[in-house]
C-alpha cells in the first residue's frame, strides 16, 4: 500500500477508517465481556434459565424516634366511637382530659368544654346523665362541688391509653369489638385490617 501524503483528503480518510476500526474492535470486546458476565448469572435448568439475584437489597431508613404512641390515634378513636356509640369524638376528648385531672370542678370542665366547641346543651349534666361523670364532693359552704369520672369512663380512657402505647392489643373478635357487627359500614374492614397491623407492630413486650 503506497504511502499517503499527510494532509491530503485520502490521508484523512485513512486516519478516520483506522479510528473507526479501533473503536469497533473495542466495542465488540466490551459486548462480548458483558455477554459472558450475563451468562455466568444464569443457572441452566430443564428448559429454562433462572437469573441469580446478585444485587443486595437496598437498606431502608428506619425511624428511631422515642415516642410513636400517637401513630395510630385515629384507629384508637375509631374503636372508641364504635364501641361507645353514645359518645362522639369531642365527648371522648373531654373524658380523656378529665381522666388526667382526677377530681375536677365545674369550671375546669367548662374551660375544656369550650375548646372542643360542643353544643351548650352538652354540659356537665349531660355527661352525668349518660353515666360517665359523677359527683365526688357536694358543695358545702365555700367549698365548691367536685366531680370525677365513673368507672365506665375510666375504663374507656385506660383502654385507649394502653392501646395507643402498645401495652394492650385492640380486640379482633366480634364479641369484644363492635366494629365487627353485621351492619357495620364497609370502611370498617379497612380499620380492622389496620388494627391487625397495629397489634402486630405494637405488640406488648
Amino acid at each position: 500500500m503506497r504511502e499517503l501524503k499527510e494532509g491530503t483528503i485520502a490521508w484523512h480518510q485513512a486516519r478516520i477508517d483506522e479510528i473507526r476500526a479501533r473503536h469497533s474492535k473495542r466495542a465488540k470486546a466490551q459486548h462480548a465481556k458483558r455477554r459472558d458476565e450475563k451468562e455466568k448469572k444464569f443457572n441452566k435448568g430443564y428448559n429454562n434459565n433462572v437469573v441469580k439475584n446478585t444485587k443486595d437489597p437496598k437498606s431502608r431508613y428506619n425511624s428511631r424516634i422515642d415516642y410513636d404512641f400517637l401513630m395510630y390515634i385515629r384507629i384508637v378513636f375509631k374503636w372508641a366511637t364504635e364501641n361507645y356509640p353514645d359518645l362522639s369524638r369531642p365527648e371522648i376528648e373531654i373524658l380523656l382530659y378529665l381522666y388526667g385531672l382526677g377530681a375536677f370542678s365545674k369550671k375546669q370542665f367548662n374551660d375544656y368544654h369550650k375548646l372542643v366547641s360542643l353544643f351548650a346543651i352538652k354540659s356537665l349534666n349531660h355527661f352525668v346523665n349518660k353515666g360517665y361523670v359523677q359527683l365526688w364532693r357536694p358543695r358545702k359552704g365555700k367549698e365548691y362541688a367536685l366531680y370525677t369520672l365513673t368507672q365506665k369512663a375510666k375504663l374507656l380512657c385506660n383502654k385507649m391509653h394502653k392501646y395507643s402505647c402498645g401495652l394492650s392489643e385492640i380486640p379482633t373478635n366480634p364479641i369484644s369489638n363492635n366494629m365487627y357487627r353485621k351492619d357495620a359500614p364497609r370502611i370498617n374492614n379497612y380499620y380492622l385490617d389496620m388494627i391487625k397491623r397495629m397489634n402486630k407492630n405494637k405488640a406488648p413486650k
